[in-house]
């Protein structure tokens, strides 16, 4: 079984990060960035571009490599589940340029035994999805393109009390969710 699990929102709080290091650049204050959806109007760029460059260019390591991560202690969580033998683990992330070495680093810095780690465009995020059995995200980009195939999507909400069938509210419980669905698709193929 393979398992993605995207890096922004679920590992690294990257807009909290964005926030601190777009108002340090520009000696402003902005609204929070709860997503990365309309980056330009939100921080006040004239073209994608501009984005792109501070993002992936001027601030790549302040912004992805020190960011913090989501929530305490979820690289010990994703650790646990790395060490499974019958689910191989990979970690898949939107980073263009530098960001990609921050990336890295944010996942060394942190302990990540994750050995599988891709870097997606929306060019070739169809392909890259259609690889997994499942995808933990939080990403509506990712979400949005899953529902086209046959990858079956795990939302990530840690604000939940409890995990559901396709919603998680730690890492740790997603052995529980996935014995759970092998469970009721055995019985499901055994009642046919």
């Amino acid at each position: 079984m393979k398992i993605a699990i995207t890096i922004n929102g679920i590992l690294r709080d990257v807009n909290s990060k964005l926030k601190y290091v777009f108002e340090k650049y520009n000696d402003t204050t902005i609204e929070d960035i709860s997503s990365e959806d309309n980056l330009q109007e939100k921080l006040g760029f004239s073209s994608q571009t501009e984005v792109y460059n501070f993002l992936y260019v001027d601030a790549a390591m302040e912004v992805f490599g020190h960011s913090k991560e989501a929530e305490h202690n979820i690289f010990n969580q994703l650790n646990d589940l790395v060490m499974e033998k019958d689910i191989e683990f990979y970690l898949i992330s939107d980073e263009l340029g530098k960001g990609v070495p921050a990336t890295l680093w944010f996942l060394a810095k942190y302990g990540s035994l994750c050995k599988n780690i891709k870097f997606y465009t929306k060019h070739n995020l169809n392909n890259l999805l259609k690889e997994f059995d499942y995808i933990i995200t939080k990403d509506n980009n990712v979400i949005s393109k899953v529902k086209n195939n046959k990858t079956k999507i795990i939302t990530y909400d840690s604000s939940l009390e409890e995990s559901t069938d396709d919603t998680l509210n730690k890492l740790n419980n997603l052995k529980t969710i996935l014995n759970v669905k092998n469970k009721s698709k055995r019985l499901t193929t055994n009642n046919s």
